[in-house]
């Protein structure tokens, strides 16, 4: 057999000993299989913290109420109320075995009022339902407990008037009763001390105008605090 011409030794180029190629695969899967363990190494590192019996409160709350029928001064009809929004401004006590850090939640529900009627949001009637929060935290700090479900059994409402630069403008504020909590920050006994507090973004002129014609069907919620425990 005819050696290869210069040409064809060009062409095909020098041949690599196979047992090189062997090294390189191995070495290939051993840098995945070591990143794959570091990694399942750093995530089983991080415990989830229990903050079933904890507390919490935030400062920062953002929602809406849907109010369906309408709302009306003197109605009458039996009404839903669906309420959904976000919560920041996060501050935990306790959890086990450490505290949980940079809270955030999202809340959503359904309540039953028995009329539909304005003048219950200035003063305090039945509102039965449950609203459920659902927690987030740093991913330093995990949460074994992701949610909260609040049962609620009544509105309270009045105004808020904040005078200064506010001037005469006045809103509604609103509190829900809330008889006990489950999941997480239940404060070791159920919630019992939980409390609440909203105020609307719109004033009390333009709502009790729709409280007279075509009926309030919406209200935002642009500052309040929850504090469960």
């Amino acid at each position: 057999m005819a050696a290869p011409t210069k040409k064809e030794w060009s062409s095909r180029g020098p041949r690599k000993p196979k047992g090189a190629e062997t090294v390189k695969v191995v070495i290939r899967i051993a840098i995945v299989v070591s990143i794959a363990f570091a990694s399942s190494r750093a995530s089983a590192a991080i415990p989830m913290n229990d903050v079933s019996n904890a507390s919490i409160t935030c400062n920062t709350l953002f929602g809406t109420v849907s109010l369906k029928p309408g709302y009306l001064f003197g109605g009458s009809q039996p009404s839903t109320v669906k309420i959904k929004g976000t919560l920041d401004g996060c501050t935990v006590t306790g959890g086990s075995p450490s505290t949980p850090q940079f809270v955030t939640g999202t809340f959503k529900g359904t309540l039953a009022g028995a009329a539909n009627d304005c003048f219950a949001f200035l003063s305090t009637n039945p509102l039965p339902g449950t609203i459920t929060i659902r927690w987030k935290a740093h991913p330093s700090t995990p949460l074994m407990q992701k949610s909260s479900t609040l049962t609620i059994s009544t509105l309270t409402g009045t105004l808020f008037a904040p005078g200064g630069l506010f001037g005469a403008a006045q809103y509604f504020q609103l509190s829900l009763g809330t008889t006990s909590v489950s999941g997480a920050f239940t404060g070791g006994d159920g919630g019992a001390a939980s409390t609440n507090v909203a105020v609307t973004s719109e004033d009390f002129g333009p709502t009790s105008n729709s409280c007279e014609t075509d009926g309030l069907k919406t209200l935002h919620l642009g500052l309040g605090r929850i504090t469960l425990q």
